[in-house]
């Protein structure tokens, strides 16, 4: 061990140079578990299994960035590692959406090692199948979970998603949770957010957008956004270009 605490420096510095812990331990000529002690000693944070093998990118492009956006925002949902690792992005969409978390697959396949697959719930005396996938854990959705979650609970992170959202982030969105009623309005079906944070949306939605909307209260403490008709068409030509064609009967006038 003396040899090591001779060696840690450079150990470490050969570490966060992205050598494996394996060819740290060639490199210093000692043991991989006396590498592994020297890095928990002094706390240097490892690497997960995706990072190590190179399995991710570094950075999320411009695209992902807007789909995760706005998937997150929607129906999808960054899970924390229990054993305090990175996490990773879940989501999963109705059957019936095959095309629409086929298409999110494959623009985020970068980040993904799954297929899509499917699972069935019961409520009630129903069964219903959704199809899901799952991307690698990554500090980069750990990053993005920092913002989204409070005590475990997703909230409306009001600065990042001023900041951050746009056309294509918000036709995500929609896709996943906008409802257009034919011969009235449309409106975002965002229940999991307080009142507050509604009201902040429609705030974000009128100077960002130019989209005038009301809250409605659908259930005690429960609310969704409605674009009334008048403005429904405006809004539509803000993010039909993003809509892919089976969400198509999402922006029907």
């Amino acid at each position: 061990m003396y040899y090591l605490e001779q060696q840690k420096d450079r150990i470490i510095d050969l570490y966060n140079d992205n050598k494996s812990l394996r060819k740290v331990a060639k490199i210093i000529n000692c043991s991989y578990s006396g590498v592994k002690r020297i890095l928990k000693k002094y706390n240097i944070k490892r690497r997960n299994k995706c990072e190590s093998l190179f399995l991710c990118p570094q950075n999320f492009s411009l695209e992902e960035k807007n789909i995760i956006i706005g998937t997150v925002l929607g129906d999808g949902h960054l899970v924390k590692n229990k054993k305090k690792g990175e996490s990773c992005l879940y989501l999963g969409h109705s059957i019936k959406q095959r095309e629409y978390i086929e298409w999110k697959h494959s623009q985020l396949n970068r980040w993904i090692g799954c297929k899509t697959y499917s699972l069935k719930h019961k409520i009630g005396n129903k069964t219903y199948e959704t199809l899901n996938f799952v991307t690698r854990r990554n500090k980069k959705f750990t990053e993005l979970r920092n913002i989204f979650y409070r005590n475990n609970k997703k909230i409306f992170p009001v600065d990042f998603v001023r900041n951050n959202i746009n056309e294509f982030s918000l036709a995500v969105y929609y896709m996943d949770d906008g409802y257009n009623y034919l011969n009235k309005g449309c409106e975002f079906c965002c229940e999991s957010f307080s009142k507050e944070e509604n009201e902040e949306f429609i705030k974000i939605l009128d100077n960002n957008f130019g989209i005038n909307c009301q809250l409605r209260t659908i259930r005690k403490k429960e609310y969704r956004i409605y674009i009334k008709k008048s403005e429904k068409m405006k809004f539509f030509n803000i993010i039909k270009k993003y809509i892919i064609p089976s969400m198509s009967y999402k922006i029907k006038f």
